[in-house]
């Protein structure tokens, strides 16, 4: 994440990309590539591994929100805003614990 604050996002892909060769599944790895090619204008990749993140850990909010971000870029509208209503509704029940 310090190569993507950094924006330096090709060296944050390969290092996104090599956690999750090592680890397939791992979240953090998935979620960040897909917050990163979001932030690189790479609309289609950022929703496969946006996607992917939301179905490793289904009540992250901000995964949700930046699928329909990614999904929205796509002109996607009506999955975007599924996607973002989820968010809304997760960051609700997030707030009442």
């Amino acid at each position: 994440m310090t190569l993507h604050n950094e924006q330096d996002y090709e060296q944050a892909i390969e290092c996104f990309n090599e956690a999750i060769r090592l680890s397939p599944i791992l979240f953090k790895a998935v979620y960040n590539r897909g917050k990163t090619y979001l932030a690189m204008k790479r609309p289609a990749e950022a929703t496969a591994d946006l996607d992917k993140a939301t179905s490793l850990k289904p009540k992250h909010a901000k995964a949700h929100q930046l699928f329909g971000d990614a999904l929205y870029a796509l002109k996607k509208e009506t999955e975007a805003e599924i996607h973002w209503e989820i968010a809304r509704r997760l960051q609700d029940e997030k707030g009442k614990v």
